[in-house]
This record gives structure tokens, sequence and C-alpha cells, in this order.
């Protein structure tokens, strides 16, 4: 034992000596009295890290206008807030982002001069990719951006769950599904510089030589990016922004002959590696902001290539209407006038009736074969010969072809032909559609045979102007700038002259004079006098009258065109008017009115059977008394058809952005005509467009609106809902708009109720399904359930508030309407649930 004593303390010592050692060290028991810390000069501490330098940005480049597309399709990981920098120096070009939420891509690049695609996190199906090659192939720009912090990776985890691995490869970046196909393709890798690098060694300066490619760096002195991927191309593109010596990749270890952007042949793709130099303040470092301008400059010098689906986004700001022919211009013309114009001034275009077109302005012109004279040098430099064989009488229309041609004159048949590139086609029922650019200005000539297949053509070019409008060339014999379209007008003549007077061809005998004038007021007709309103005239049908209420004043107008059906519509450009409508019998009993608007609203009555005879009054008032402008349009009644999806894209995203108006198509498939109509890029909707729609889907995914109150497109959808007769909707989202404000809760899982009802036909009543992705939804509380509203879905045991109502169906006798309400994105929910759900719903919207 004795010997072993001595190791033993060894071994103690030892064991305790590290620790006593730390002790007197740091407390220092036998030292002196404490001593405070030196004081230091600021001056005489070094600076570790530098500081960027800041370039204030100050430039005046040339007003242009345009838009510029954003895609916001494929689950990009960014937020619209990131790219501040970037889209205030877009507009003070005049060009705005546009959002695309994954909707027909082709569509969607109409009018714009460019597409930035940044940091997607799912792939580009085919069709895009040919989208976009197309695009480009016009002389569209693409600019694609990655960042090597914003990727979808595999995670390998061990035998206990823990991760052992984590990969990223090159194919694993979904932006080069897109990047590929223009030989550019991003790096699973991020660059590192632990020499040079303020104080981050993912942080790298391009200087020197780095800074010499395509002109687009050439001048700076300087540019940072803030983590980047390396980027490389094939031979024929050139790479930008080239790292020094000093910066390896992570993929490979390995330093030097490193890009961070590359531009491919032909100056139309430019891709870059990194997406938090355009983000404030990095975006001002050094000579960020001076490489930023030439990036927009990339995105808006932009000269496409002009075809005719791009109708009208091909014009510019200031467009001349002309006829060709000059004729005498009637109602008929005002129609189309109208409706063009408005059409324009929806796309920030300003269209003006013009005796001839300017040189120096765009133009669109419309008129007949025989009255071309004015476009005549174009038809024939696009290879088109317009043959009238012979001749047809100036003063009449030839209505059968050739029936006004004295047949001892005519030694061979009459000739109505477009000869030339698209070979011989027949005048009558054809329309001939040419785009043409000379000296920067650009012109569309419009041509038919007969009035009726002009109005029928130019009908066909308005269902082109929305921005994602459906392709209504398909049908045409065409190429790029030349089409020959179907008038679809049966047995259409070839007329000598454009007649828009809109006159019958017999007009009624004037009444002689010494005769009586016909009795505005008859007996047995209802006075509106004994309601207090005072008899402004007779409306009539497509026709709009104006008038503007006294104070405690009503205006009372007839319609007599029975038998029909007609819907009404009250307009005011008064915020404070609370416009009020009835229809009143000859008896003077109500037939239907109106009153479900606020101040400043429309209102709308549809579907007033006018029996054959009849006549009915139209009562407008003002709720308060207090009179203001107004007016009243008469349409006949038109059967709503199809379903309306509506994106209600334009607030804020939560989690990329995503409304699943793409999922409900899928859904919907070829059962029921669809039309989409996005809050972003189709502008407010109207009452009459829901209207016109057997069903509508309202659907917000993971979009949340702000100020309710003040969003006219969720204003008309309330309306709808609440007061139109017949109404058939689905709500879906996170957070629809209909429940702002809210106190939101996260959703993980959804169980079936346990109800009876055929909207929850082939679904296990108490079955969970736990969603595809979690994300936060509104609660919806006891409070705001009705006695008649049946729950359909409840928040599962892994969500907030677990059991509380998450889906909601509601049916309204009274007024035939029915509304199904989910607080919960379709594109959430596991397939199986989706599609037996969505087909339940979709059968109980149609009963």
């Amino acid at each position: 034992m004795r010997r072993a004593l001595p190791f033993l303390l060894i071994f103690l010592l030892l064991l305790f000596l590290p620790s006593a050692l730390r002790y007197f060290n740091y407390y220092a028991p036998a030292s002196d009295a404490y001593q405070p810390p030196e004081d230091y000069a600021l001056g005489d501490v070094p600076a570790l890290v530098p500081t960027p330098a800041f370039r204030n940005v100050d430039f005046s480049p040339a007003e242009t206008r345009g838009q510029v597309l954003l895609d916001f399709g494929h689950d990009n990981d960014f937020s619209l807030d990131e790219l501040s920098f970037l889209d205030g120096q877009l507009a003070s070009r005049g060009y705005e982002l546009v959002p695309y939420d994954g909707q027909d891509l082709a569509r969607a690049l109409r009018p714009v001069s460019a597409f930035v695609v940044i940091t997607p996190l799912k792939g580009f199906s085919l069709d895009e990719i040919q989208a976009v090659s197309a695009f480009v192939d016009r002389g569209g720009r693409l600019l694609l951006v990655g960042d090597p912090s914003r990727f979808t990776s595999d995670v390998d985890e061990d035998e206990f769950g823990f991760i052992s691995r984590i990969s990223i490869t090159d194919d694993q970046l979904p932006l080069n599904s897109l990047a590929n196909a223009f030989g550019i393709i991003f790096s699973g890798d991020y660059l590192y510089n632990t020499l040079a690098n303020e104080g981050n060694f993912r942080n790298i300066i391009v200087t020197g030589a780095g800074l010499s490619g395509a002109g687009f760096t050439e001048g700076l002195e300087r540019v940072v990016l803030y983590g980047a991927h390396s980027v490389r191309v094939v031979a024929a593109g050139t790479p930008l922004l080239l790292a020094d010596d000093d910066t390896w990749s992570s993929a490979t270890d390995r330093p030097g002959g490193l890009a961070m952007g590359a531009l491919s042949g032909d100056r139309t793709v430019l891709a870059l590696g990194d997406v938090n130099f355009l983000v404030e303040p990095y975006a001002t470092a050094y000579d960020n902001s001076a490489f930023i301008e030439r990036v927009v400059d990339f995105l808006t010098d932009v000269e496409r290539a002009l075809v005719l689906d791009d109708f009208p986004y091909f014009f510019g700001e200031s467009v001349d209407l002309v006829y060709t022919g000059a004729p005498d211009l009637g109602p008929d013309a005002f129609d189309e006038i109208i409706a063009l114009q408005a059409a324009f001034r929806q796309t920030g275009r300003d269209l003006s009736l013009a005796a001839s077109s300017s040189p120096d302005r765009d133009a669109l012109y419309l008129g007949l074969y025989n009255q071309a004279e004015d476009v005549a040098a174009l038809v024939e430099a696009a290879g088109i010969t317009l043959v009238i064989d012979p001749p047809l009488p100036e003063a009449t229309a030839d209505e059968a072809g050739d029936d006004d041609v004295d047949p001892a004159e005519a030694a061979e048949p009459a000739r109505r032909l477009l000869q030339g590139v698209l070979g011989n086609v027949q005048m009558s029922g054809t329309a001939l559609l040419l785009l043409d650019e000379e000296d920067g200005a650009r012109s569309l000539v419009v041509l038919a045979a007969s009035g009726d297949g002009l109005e029928a053509t130019v009908e066909r070019l308005l269902r082109l102007v929305p921005r994602q409008a459906p392709d209504v060339l398909a049908d045409c014999l065409r190429g790029e700038r030349l089409a020959l379209c179907p008038t679809d007008v049966p047995a259409e003549p070839v007329e000598a002259v454009l007649d828009t007077s809109g006159v019958p061809e017999s007009e009624p005998e004037p009444e002689p004079d010494d005769e009586e004038p016909p009795d505005d007021d008859p007996d047995d007709l209802f006075d509106p006098a004994d309601i207090g309103a005072v008899l402004q005239g007779t409306v009539a049908l497509d026709e709009t009258v104006s008038g503007t209420l006294a104070a405690d004043e009503d205006h009372a107008w007839r319609f007599d065109e029975g038998p029909i059906g007609i819907d009404i519509r009250l307009q005011t450009d008064d915020p404070d008017l609370d416009l009020v409508l009835l229809v009143v019998d000859e008896a003077g009993e109500t037939v239907d009115e109106a009153d479900s608007g606020f101040s400043g609203d429309d209102e709308w009555l549809l579907d007033i059977e006018v029996p054959a005879g009849a006549t009915y009054t139209i009562v407008v008032s003002d709720f308060y008394g207090e009179g203001g402008p107004y007016s009243l349009t008469v349409v006949e009644s038109r059967p709503a058809e199809g379903v309306l999806i509506f994106a209600d894209d334009d607030g804020d995203s939560q989690s990329g952005g995503f409304t699943g108006a793409e999922t409900f198509q899928e859904l919907l498939g070829d059962r029921l005509p669809v039309t989409v109509w996005s809050a972003a890029a189709d502008g407010p909707l109207d009452l009459e467009t829901l209207l016109r729609h057997e069903i509508i889907i309202w659907t917000s995914g993971d979009f949340r609106t702000d100020n309710v109150l003040d969003d006219p497109d969720t204003n008309a959808l309330i309306d709808y809902l609440f007061f139109a007769e017949s109404s058939r909707m689905l709500i879906a989202g996170a957070t629809p708009a209909i429940f702002e404000p809210a106190e939101l809760g996260r959703l993980e899982d959804v169980v079936v109720a346990a109800v009876d009802s055929p909207l929850l036909d082939n679904l296990t009543p108490g079955e969970s399904f736990a969603l595809l992705a979690a994300l936060d939804a509104v609660l919806i509380t006891e409070d705001g359930i009705g006695p008649d509203d049946v729950v359909l879905l409840t928040r599962g045991a892994d969500s907030d508030d677990a059991g509380a109502p998450l889906a909601l169906a509601n049916a309204e006798p009274d007024r035939n309407a029915r509304v199904a309400l989910l607080a919960v994105p379709f594109d959430v929910m596991p397939e199986p649930l989706r599609v037996v759900l969505f087909a339940n719903i979709l059968a109980w919207l149609s009963e």
C-alpha cells in the first residue's frame, strides 16, 4: 500500500492541477487590488473588417414604358421586398414588374420585354421551356438568378435519425432545367475567398480583369457578390464577373477560373449566381448599383420581333384608328371605336380616331377589301394581291358577290380573291390581319369583305387584349405577321362600301306635322309621380342614359322592347351617392329592386323578363336623398357559361406565392369551359364578368389580401356572393379575404367531418390527412358558423386549435345560391382528398 501511495498522489496532482491553475490565473487571490482596463483612444483601434464604400445612385435614364415578367410560379425562394432596388430602377424607366403565377407561360410572355427567374425550387416543364425559348428567339430577354443559400437538397439520415450527409448537385438545381436550354449551367456549389472578403469568406470581390466581360462590366472598378454559385457557359457564351485565383469552389476545392455570371452567345440570356447583391444595402455597395443599372438596361433595351398574337402590346402609347376609304361613320362604328378605346386604355395606351395616319405614329387600320386604297402598298408588300374583278359598284354593296354585275358585260364569273403567299382564298368569309413596321412606326391592317365581317374580326382582336388571353388566332391561316381568319358570317357578301349607319333599309315615313304626337304617358301605364319620381323618358336596349338627381328627387325611365330578358346596371362617379334601383310593372307592382352596394357602388338587376307589349318603369333614387350624377344601362340578359377561376394573387404571400389556379384547371379538365383571371395581371374584376359564369372559384392559395375594404376584386366577389341570384362559388385559400381581418393558426393536418352530406361522398368520416406542406391558416370560430352551414373538414390533431372548423358549405334555397368555403389551399391537400372533395363540390355547385 505504501508503495502505491506516491503513484496515487501523482495521479491526483495531475487531475486537479489544470483546474487549480485556471482558478489562480483568473481570480488571482494574491494579486494587488483590481486594476481597471486601460483607456484606448478610438483612433488607436485598427479596423479589422473594412467597411464597404457605397455609391450614390444618380442617373436619368431615357423614359420608356413596358413590362417585365417576374416568376413566382416555381416555388421561388425570394420575396418582392428584396427586389425593391431593382423594381425602382425599372420603374424609373417606365417599366413594371408583373408577377407570373404559373398559369400558361406562353400567354403571360406576350406583352413583356423580359422574363426574370430567381431561385426557383421547382423545375420548368417542357412546354414552359419551349415557351421561353420562343420568347427569346423573338428578341425577348431572360434573366436567371441563382443563389447557393436557396436550394432544394437531399438529406441522408443514419439509423438513429441523425443527419449524415447533405448533398447539392447540379441536377438538383431546378434553375438548370431552364438555363441548360441556353447553354448555361449553375454549379451546385458556393464560392469562397479567405484573403480578400470584407470579413466574410463567402463575399467575393471582383476587380480588374474580372470586370472586363462583354461590355456589362467595362469601366466598373469593384463589384461584390455576397454568396454565389459558379456559372459555366458553352463556348458561344461569355463568362462574366470572373473571380480571382484566391477564390475557391466548395464543389471542387480548387481555385481559379471561376465565373459568377454568364451571357449567352446572342446576348439575350443573362445568368447570375447571387441574388443578395440585388438587395439593399448591398445593391449600393461599391459599383453594384452601376452593375444593376446595366442589368436593367439589358431587361429594357429590347427590340422584340412582332407577332400578331401580341396585340395590342406591340403598339406604343399613342395609336391612330383609321377607317380605310374614309367612310361616313355611324352608330355601328361608334360601338367598335368605344370598345377598342376601352381595351387600349386597359393596357395603358391611347387610341384616337383619325382621318389618316401620321408617319411617326402607330396606326390601326379597319376597312373593307373594296376600300383598301390607303393600305394597298402595305398589303402588296406582304405578298397579297386583292382581286376584285369586275369592280364593284361604288354606291351599293355587292350583296350576293356579283349580283350587280351585268351578265352581258362579264365574260367570266366575278373573282373576289386574296392571292399570295398563303394561296388563293375567297374574300367572302375571310378577314385579313397584317402587322407592319416602318421607321419605328407600327401598323396593323384589318380588312374584311363586309361590315359584319369587320365587326366580327374586331371582336376577335378584343379577346386578345387580356395579358393571359387564350389563343384566338388558332383557327387562322397565318405567318408571324400575316393571318387570314374566318369571320363566321354565313354567305358573307363582298360589300363595296362600309355602311355603319345602323339605320334599317326601309325607314318609316315621318309623321305628318298636323298629327298629334304619340302619348308618352298613356292613362293605362303606371304614373311615376305616384311615388314621387320624375319621368325622364325611354331607355332602349343596349343604350346608356344619364341624369343628375336633385336633393330628395327620384328619376324614372321606361322600357318597352319586350318580350326580352334584360340586365340593368346603375352606376355613379360620385363616391357619396348610394344608389337604389327599382323596377315596377304597368300596375305599379314591384318586379325587382336592388340596394346591395354602398355609397359609390354599382347596382345590378339581372334577368328581368319583360313581356311582349309591356312597359316597365325603372326608378333611380339615392338612399340618403342627397342627389348626384348617375348612368343607367340596359342590355339583353345572357346565360351564364363555364367556370371563372379568380387567382387572388395581388397580396402578400407566406410561402413563395401560389394560388392553386393551375391545380383547379387540372381538376376541371375539359368538363367545363374555364377562364382564369389574375388579380395582379388582369386588373379589377367587375360584377358583370362574374355574372357571366356559372361557377366562380375564388382561390388565394397562400396570398393574404391587405386593405380588404378598398380592394375592388373583393368587393365585387362579395357583392356576387351575397346578392346575385343563383350564385355558385368555391372559396379556397389559407387566408380568404372574406375572413379578413383574421387570427391565424398553424395548419398541418385536416380531418373529414362526421356529417351526412353528398359533399363528403367517398370520404371516411374521421379520417385524417396530413397536408403536403404546413402553413398559417385562418382560425374559424364557432361564432363564424351560421345555423345553415355544414362543416366538411376540421383542423387535425397536429394543428393549432385542433377540432375547429376548416371547411364549410351553405345553400340558400331562396336565392338558389350555394357556396363552399375551405380555409386551406387545394395545393397542399394530398391528392386522394383533393380529387374526391373537388369532384363532390363541383357536382354540388352544378346542381
